[in-house]
């Protein structure tokens, strides 16, 4: 599953081969399909898989805080996952195949439940709360990526 997650996160559901993904995991493409019946599936079964592994991380990162204090350390936990982890690129490559029905409930499904944990752990008013998802899910990623290529061309 670390193999599908790495590569969907680097380039989205269609722009992944199971092929590629069966050589990084040291299998036969044939084997990916004995246990998922489609790409889309196994794309699914990742992001899910993905979402659970950073809810519990930002419990971990909560425990025992409260306000902003936790959102502070849910903070930095989610920039370690996004820096050492595919789990949060590929949320936004869930988000990115939004014209996909299906996908679009999943990612808004998955959003909820991100948002409903910070929530529930954090204690914030709903601005707070917003505002702090917007900021790890969109604004830090675009930042990263801006600053990145900023440093590549200098």
């Amino acid at each position: 599953m670390r193999a599908a997650a790495t590569e969907f996160a680097r380039t989205g559901l269609r722009g992944t081969s199971t092929a590629v993904i069966a050589a990084r995991a040291g299998i036969s493409q044939p084997y990916v399909f004995r246990f998922f019946p489609s790409k889309k599936r196994l794309f699914i079964a990742a992001c899910e898989q993905g979402m659970r592994h950073v809810l519990e991380r930002l419990r971990r990162a909560a425990a025992g805080r409260s306000g902003t204090e936790a959102l502070d350390s849910m903070a930095v936990a989610y920039a370690e996952l996004r820096s050492r982890t595919p789990w949060p690129l590929l949320h936004l490559q869930l988000i990115a195949a939004w014209s996909d029905p299906e996908l679009r409930g999943i990612a808004s499904r998955m959003t909820l439940q991100l948002t409903e944990c910070v929530e529930a752990l954090s204690d914030v008013e709903n601005g707070e709360l917003w505002n702090f998802t917007a900021r790890i899910l969109f604004a830090d990623p675009l930042r990263s990526l801006f600053l990145s290529d900023r440093d590549t061309t200098n």
